[in-house]
């Protein structure tokens, strides 16, 4: 949803500047897509690599919270 979102509001050609999700879409121009593909997978790397390490960080605390609710006592 918030892809969709996103798109939708920045469809209305208002603002130059977009989201990651939408910049990363608008790179899979039919046009744009032989010069720009490689920088496509580059930037869902460089993306994808802080969410990952965010992930294993925080998932100790997601696995704590997900099992001390459902002790019942």
């Amino acid at each position: 949803m918030d892809f969709v979102f996103a798109k939708i509001l920045l469809n209305s050609g208002v603002s130059a500047n977009y989201t990651v999700a939408v910049g990363l879409y608008r790179m899979l121009d039919k046009s744009l897509i032989n010069s720009y593909f490689s920088i496509f997978c580059a930037c869902g790397i460089i993306i994808s690599v802080p969410i990952s390490i965010l992930y294993v960080i925080m998932q100790r605390f997601y696995v704590e919270g997900v099992t001390g609710g459902a002790v019942k006592g």
